[in-house]
């Protein structure tokens, strides 16, 4: 796991190559195209304080 911490207010100073492509998310864990998993704790800061790929929800709204 790492130990790099994006802080929601801050902008990006990085170069664009040097950003994580994140390809999925489940639960509380975003995953980068090589597979490596990263804990999102961000994501209850903004909008997502359920999940990634929650099915009962995605079934809900379908």
């Amino acid at each position: 796991m790492t130990s790099a911490l994006l802080h929601p207010f801050s902008p990006p100073a990085m170069p664009e190559g040097d950003f994580i492509d994140i390809v999925r998310g489940e639960g509380s864990l975003v995953y980068d195209a090589a597979g490596k998993d990263y804990v999102d704790a961000m994501a209850n800061l903004w909008l997502c304080q359920v999940g990634h790929g929650r099915t009962e929800i995605i079934d809900a709204v379908t």
